[in-house]
C-alpha cells in the first residue's frame, strides 16, 4: 500500500534527479498503481508533464481530484498546469471553485490574470478590486486593474489603477505594457499630452514593439502637431524596414 506507494515515489525522484523524466514517470505511475490516494506521485507525475503534454498532467490531476473531490492543493494544481499551457478558461473555472480562505495573493494574481486574458473584464475587476482593498500596494493588483479597466473602456478607473501602478506600488518592476496600457487610458479621456510620455518610455523599454511608436504618432495628429506625428511615423517606417531586411538574410 502506502510504504510502497512512498519507495516507488522515492524511486521516481532519484529518477529525477538522475535528469530521467521517462523513468520518473514510470515510478510515480506504478506507486499510483500501489496507493490511489498517494497524492505526492500524483503531482510529481503532472510536474513532469506540465510543459511537455499539459494533457497527460491534467489528466493525472483529474484521476487524483475524483479520489480526493474538494482537494484545495489538486485543483490549485490543475489550475497551475492550465495557466502555463495556456488554457485561461480552465484555469480560471479552476481557481474560482478553491475556498477562497484557502486562496493565497499568488492564486489570486494568476487567477485575475487568467479572467483578464478570457476577457472576462466583470469578473476580473470585482475580483481584483477586492484583492486591491486587503493590499492596496501590491503592484500586481494594481496592474491588473489597470488592463482589465483599460480594456472595459473604463478609461478613468484604469488611469486611477495606472498612476497607483508608478507612484503607490511595492517593488513594482515595470513592463512594457505598464506604460503603453496607462498611455491607453489616458488617451481613452483625450489627456494626450499625458499619454506621449507614457509611450515613449514603453519605446525605450523595449524597441522591438513598434506599436508604441504609432501610438506616439497617432496622439500628436490629434492634437494637430503635426510635425511631430510624422517625425514618429518615420521612425516607425523605419524600424519595419530593418524588421524586414533581417528577414530577408
Amino acid at each position: 500500500g502506502s510504504k510502497s506507494a512512498a519507495l516507488w515515489t522515492l524511486k521516481g525522484d532519484i529518477a529525477v534527479e538522475n535528469n530521467d523524466p521517462g523513468t520518473a514517470a514510470q515510478c510515480y505511475e506504478t506507486a499510483i498503481n500501489f496507493d490511489k490516494k498517494y497524492t505526492e506521485a500524483y503531482i510529481k507525475y503532472s510536474d513532469i508533464y506540465r510543459v511537455s503534454s499539459p494533457t497527460l498532467a491534467n489528466q493525472k490531476l483529474r484521476d487524483l481530484l475524483a479520489e480526493n473531490p474538494g482537494d484545495d492543493k489538486v485543483m490549485r494544481k490543475i489550475a497551475q498546469v492550465a495557466s502555463s499551457a495556456g488554457n485561461f478558461k480552465e484555469a480560471a473555472d479552476e481557481y474560482a471553485k478553491i475556498d477562497p480562505a484557502k486562496m493565497t495573493e499568488s492564486d489570486y494574481n494568476s487567477y485575475i490574470f487568467a479572467l483578464w486574458r478570457e476577457h472576462q473584464y466583470d469578473k476580473g475587476i470585482e475580483v481584483a478590486t477586492a484583492c486591491h482593498n486587503k493590499n492596496p500596494r501590491s503592484a500586481a493588483f494594481n496592474r491588473l486593474l489597470l488592463y482589465l479597466n483599460t480594456d472595459k473602456q473604463n478609461y478613468a478607473e484604469g488611469e486611477k489603477a495606472g498612476y497607483d501602478l508608478f507612484n503607490n506600488s511595492d517593488d513594482a518592476q515595470h513592463q512594457y505594457l505598464d506604460y503603453t496600457y496607462y498611455g491607453y487610458a489616458l488617451n481613452g479621456q483625450k489627456k494626450y499630452v499625458e499619454s506621449i510620455p507614457q509611450f515613449k518610455k514603453a519605446f525605450e523599454l523595449d524597441s522591438t514593439r513598434t506599436d508604441a511608436l504609432t501610438s506616439i504618432s497617432d496622439a500628436y495628429e490629434t492634437m494637430e502637431n503635426y510635425n511631430e506625428a510624422i517625425k514618429y511615423y518615420k521612425i516607425y517606417m523605419s524600424s519595419l524596414k530593418t524588421e524586414e531586411l533581417t528577414l530577408d538574410k
